[in-house]
């Protein structure tokens, strides 16, 4: 986010994902290209945060058992719901937004669970609302549980055929 900040310009978009998640890119495109449609439709002044895997349930709530890896004790965040999030694996906003992220981030205290912070926690500190939280087109992306384990070969190898002979070059 950093780089992103200091590097791009501000009209450019920024993707984040994991790296088990295969992303159909011209299903990204697509919805970067509703979401320019919806800013002037909703009269936003910022374009939203696209979760492209999933958004979080209602009411999701932090993990208060101290064994678990997520784990967030009451003193590091003392709310008994999330603020609604993009569920980790991928997400596409502006370089724009992401560049006040980062710079809420600064001030921040960091929780362990860096979609619910970034999506979450450092959005709601930019006052960007709930509604700018929107789902991604269907299948944009799959998570495979992990590239290297060889349970998921053959799973990689019936989605990749999904993804395969599609094209978002094009000229300007």
């Amino acid at each position: 986010m950093q780089w992103t900040s200091d590097k791009l310009p501000r009209q450019y978009f920024y993707s984040s994902g994991d790296d088990d998640m295969m992303i159909d890119l011209v299903k990204v495109k697509e919805a970067v290209d509703q979401n320019i449609a919806k800013i002037s439709d909703e009269k936003w002044p910022e374009f939203p945060i696209i979760c492209t895997f999933e958004t979080s349930l209602v009411e999701s709530k932090p993990i208060r058992w101290k064994l678990s890896k997520n784990y967030i004790s009451e003193k590091d965040y003392r709310w008994p719901f999330w603020p609604k999030f993009c569920l980790g694996g991928f997400y596409t906003t502006s370089v724009r937004v992401i560049t006040q992220l980062w710079e809420a981030s600064l001030t921040s205290k960091r929780i362990n669970t860096d979609d619910v912070f970034i999506t979450g926690i450092l959005r709601q500190k930019i006052g960007m609302p709930d509604e700018m939280v929107v789902p991604g087109i269907s299948e944009t992306c799959q998570h495979l549980g992990g590239f290297f384990e060889n349970k998921f070969k053959t799973m990689w190898s019936e989605r990749k055929k999904k993804f395969e002979n599609k094209s978002i070059c094009f000229k300007l």
